[in-house]
């Protein structure tokens, strides 16, 4: 796990609060809305995604065992991203060597500090009115 599992905490607990707002207005920023694997509760987490023409990626600095990405590979999300949400398809883990062309030269320099092996890769679909609870 690149980064320590006390830092993982403290976002989860402090950081997203205060980062979700400001994520919500910028473009490269998203939340991703997710279901608890056990408990079924709804959990929004804001990521930074690098966006290759209908493909988006986001760099798991915490690791593949992130309670956030188990929960999207279990049973799917939904990404908030410039004021439109959109339902999750074809997601799945991908190793550096997919992404890392995409990935601008700086990016690339703090993913190879940070150590950073995995990502997740999906593309955005219109969700249906029922997949919002709407």
């Amino acid at each position: 796990m690149p980064l320590p599992h006390w830092v993982a905490l403290a976002n989860k607990r402090f950081t997203n609060r205060l980062v979700e707002p400001i994520t919500r207005r910028f473009r490269p920023y998203a939340v991703i809305h997710h279901r608890g694997r056990t408990t079924g509760r709804c959990y929004r987490t804001p990521v930074y995604r690098f966006i290759n023409g209908e493909v988006s990626y986001v760099a798991l600095t915490y690791g593949s065992n992130a309670d956030w990405l188990r929960n999207v590979l279990a049973s799917g999300g939904f990404c908030e991203a410039g004021g439109t949400t959109s339902a999750l398809s074809d997601f799945g883990l991908v190793g550096r060597d997919e992404v890392w062309s995409h990935l601008p030269r700086l990016v690339r320099f703090f993913m190879r500090l940070l150590r950073v092996e995995d990502f997740l890769r999906f593309e955005l679909q219109p969700p249906t009115t029922d997949e919002l609870g709407r």
